[in-house]
């Protein structure tokens, strides 16, 4: 008998780990592949510096794609992984997919992939709160609900289990940030060293002139 295929769509959120677990322990049977999707932008929104607009749309930076990309295999290696590997009774596969914004949606993507690995079963979350939380609200699981071919299983974690694990999300979050502070403060010091180093030599340039 062929192995059933089961899709799950992640956003590195509490919920994504409650869905796993889950599945596991009630939906899961001997023999399933767990497919782990996680769809991420090629393109971004920058602030806009105009007195009505708040961002300029869709700005493509291969780079910001690369760390996000990066990002979403890290979560998964560290948080998903251990407890797909726990398990003995199911294989697994991972996949972070680009998502271009200006002609396909999210919701488009996992129902794609869904008939691509020929799926018994989507299985979602209500809600996401991810870095892509526009991706992974309830329009793409309602888009889902109403479009995929496959049957979509909408999972809802419970009060307690999501503030739980948020705390422990936001000790993470909180650490990186403060990371991210640092390294922006030390570029912005060796900045001002360079601008300074700059506006020195000009100086030194214009005396150089006037004692010529």
């Amino acid at each position: 008998m062929p192995k059933r295929q089961i899709l799950i769509p992640i956003d590195g959120t509490p919920q994504s780990e409650y869905m796993l677990d889950w599945t596991l322990e009630n939906f899961a049977r001997k023999g399933d592949q767990i497919n782990l999707i996680h769809v991420i932008p090629k393109r971004y929104t920058v602030p806009a510096y105009y007195a009505f607009d708040e961002f300029v749309p869709e700005v493509p930076d291969p780079e910001q794609e690369a760390e996000w990309r990066e990002d979403a295999n890290r979560y998964v290696r560290k948080r998903l992984y251990p407890v797909l590997d726990a398990n003995e009774d199911v294989t697994y596969t991972s996949e972070v997919v680009a998502y271009e914004t200006s002609n396909e949606s999210v919701g488009e993507i996992i129902c794609e992939r869904a008939n691509d690995v020929d799926a018994c079963a989507v299985i979602m979350a209500s809600h996401g709160k991810g870095r892509f939380r526009e991706f992974f609200i309830g329009s793409v699981t309602n888009y889902c609900l109403h479009r995929c071919k496959k049957p979509v299983i909408v999972y809802r974690s419970p009060p307690a289990k999501d503030a739980e694990r948020t705390n422990e999300h936001r000790t993470e979050e909180a650490e990186a940030l403060l990371a991210a502070e640092e390294d922006e403060a030390k570029m912005k010091k060796e900045k001002e060293e360079e601008e300074k180093k700059a506006k020195r030599a000009e100086e030194d340039a214009k005396k150089e002139g006037h004692n010529a």
